[in-house]
């Protein structure tokens, strides 16, 4: 595959316009913004990364403030993962076999990863995280759960010791810490930009990821009310489920298009799965061709840097590997005792430009291509941004226990 980022963090972009469209603020999400820490405990300018968050969100005080780990490094750390479907997931993987544990073993922090894999299979999931809790591990990572689902076993982690860490959404566990964004702002400025390129009318055609997972349904949310509240001339005429894969999308685009002749002018689209999206509006012969929602993946940005004026901006939503590597972060930085202040972290969104996309591709770049072109992580979530959400910061990697 394809690689188009540095493995360390390193890249362009910056979040400075997101942080502003966010510090608008100052009605704060709900939850638990009245508990001893939680939000309150955060500067203002990172509660401002809360505004307008789903108020379902748990953002009261972490229970691992005071967390000590059983024993001392190397640890044990188990991944739940719920599917393996994708080039988003693997793109994560590979980031954790790659550069974390190889890092993380050298400095003799971790031992090794138990990895399970549930297909999607909820029940199985539960299962497999009370097997790993049962097997030893020090700490859990899972991907992208709904709500509630996993609640009852992540309690039964916690009952034994072992805290349970989300990333690109949230649980509503009393008992679990949670990295993402805040998706439904992010879906409002998704939404945003894809309607002014429209000129603000016209027919738009929806393509989700997962319905039902935290993260595609705070996007939705986030854009449909942008289209009802400021985008009157805009008619959402259809919504297809990609299941984030570019051969799902480009099946269900094309199908919606043939049995819907009457025109579609823009595709909101949550990457991975808008390449498929491309291919499909390519080959149904639509000129010119509708403007769809920029994500992460290399190849409708290598069509985008081919035709200038086919969009205005990307729009990274959830870069996949430096998803990954915030969650191993938070969670190294907890087994520590570095005292997360909160249950849910949240992070920016990360825009992009055409200048951004010539600079990193080549002349001959793939438009098919579904690798990644990512922000550096050190950019839109540093580590000064992730310091402030522990009590005791410290770079992980240079704990000695």
């Amino acid at each position: 595959m394809l690689r188009l980022r540095c493995v360390n963090r390193r890249w362009f972009f910056g979040t400075a316009g997101i942080v502003a469209l966010v510090a608008l603020a100052v009605p704060l999400v709900a939850g638990g913004a009245q508990n001893s820490g939680g939000l309150k405990s955060l500067p203002a300018s990172v509660q401002a990364l809360y505004v307008h968050a789903n108020p379902q969100e748990p953002v009261g005080a972490s229970p691992l403030q005071s967390f000590k780990a059983k024993h001392k490094p190397p640890w044990v750390i188990g991944y739940s993962s719920e599917y393996a479907g994708n080039n988003w997931r693997a793109e994560a993987t590979n980031r954790l076999y790659k550069t974390l544990l190889p890092e993380y073993k050298k400095a003799g922090l971790v031992s090794k990863v138990i990895v399970t894999q549930s297909n999607l299979n909820n029940q199985l999931q539960i299962q497999q995280i009370k097997q790993m809790v049962d097997q030893g591990v020090d700490a859990i990572i899972t991907c992208c759960a709904a709500p509630t689902v996993l609640n009852g076993a992540i309690k039964y982690a916690h009952d034994h010791g072992v805290p349970f860490f989300v990333f690109n959404g949230y649980v509503t566990s009393p008992y679990a810490v949670s990295e993402l964004g805040n998706y439904y702002v992010d879906g409002e400025t998704m939404g945003e930009q894809l309607f002014k390129a429209m000129g603000g009318k016209g027919n738009v055609l929806d393509v989700q990821g997962f319905p039902g997972i935290t993260s595609n349904d705070n996007v939705e949310a986030g854009m449909r009310y942008i289209a009802k509240t400021k985008y009157p001339g805009i008619k959402i005429v259809g919504s297809v489920t990609s299941l984030d894969t570019d051969p799902t999308a480009k099946s269900v685009v094309l199908q919606f298009l043939a049995s819907h002749p009457g025109g579609v002018d823009g595709v909101f689209t949550q990457s991975p799965g808008e390449v498929g999206v491309l291919q499909a509006l390519l080959q149904s012969g639509r000129t010119p061709v509708p403007k769809i929602v920029v994500g992460g993946e290399a190849g409708t940005a290598c069509y985008w840097k081919k035709n200038p004026t086919w969009v205005q901006a990307g729009l990274n939503t959830w870069p996949p590997a430096d998803e990954f590597q915030a969650v191993w972060e938070m969670m190294m930085r907890t087994l520590e005792g570095q005292g997360p202040k909160i249950q849910s972290m949240h992070r920016p969104l990360a825009p992009f430009t055409l200048a951004d996309v010539s600079s990193r591709l080549p002349a001959n770049c793939d438009t098919n291509s579904n690798a990644f072109v990512a922000p550096p992580a050190s950019k839109y979530f540093p580590a000064s941004l992730m310091d402030k959400y522990f009590t005791h910061p410290a770079d992980p990697l240079k704990y000695k226990g």
